[in-house]
């Protein structure tokens, strides 16, 4: 199954990032930025378009050292939702901007990692807000 994302900023401080299975979307990754820091909320909907029972969990990244790689640890919603506070995901970025990797954790273990190939890499300051400019598309690698 083919496995993509595309990368959608049109909020200032939110970018969403649609997973698709084939040509439905799985989930939809939701990166922002505000008073606190970063976070990252997972987005899942049922097929009427309402939020699913499990939805929006996630948290604020820890202390950023590296541009390249945000840790995310969950939430006081996340933690109740999810009845653990022992899972985390990262995004990082290869060095080279070609590889973006979502990976998901839970007390350590690793539970997925997805790498995404970056077709066409932007500079990271490009806005896609535009709606002149075409979204890039992420394809697993």
């Amino acid at each position: 199954m083919d496995i993509w994302l595309e990368v959608n900023a049109k909020e200032k401080n939110e970018i969403r990032l649609p997973v698709y299975a084939g040509q439905k979307v799985y989930r939809t990754l939701v990166l922002g930025q505000d008073e606190e820091g970063f976070w990252l909320k997972h987005e899942n909907k049922k097929a009427d378009g309402t939020h699913a029972e499990r939805s929006l969990y996630g948290g604020y990244a820890e202390v950023v050292t590296s541009p390249c790689l945000l840790c995310f640890t969950p939430d006081v919603y996340t933690r109740r939702l999810l009845g653990t506070d022992r899972r985390n995901w990262s995004l990082a970025l290869s060095s080279d901007g070609t590889i973006l990797s979502y990976i998901a954790e839970d007390d350590g273990r690793l539970m997925m990692q997805i790498d995404f190939e970056i077709k066409e890499p932007k500079p990271l300051a490009f806005s896609y807000g535009s709606k002149s400019e075409e979204s890039p598309k992420l394809r697993k690698r």
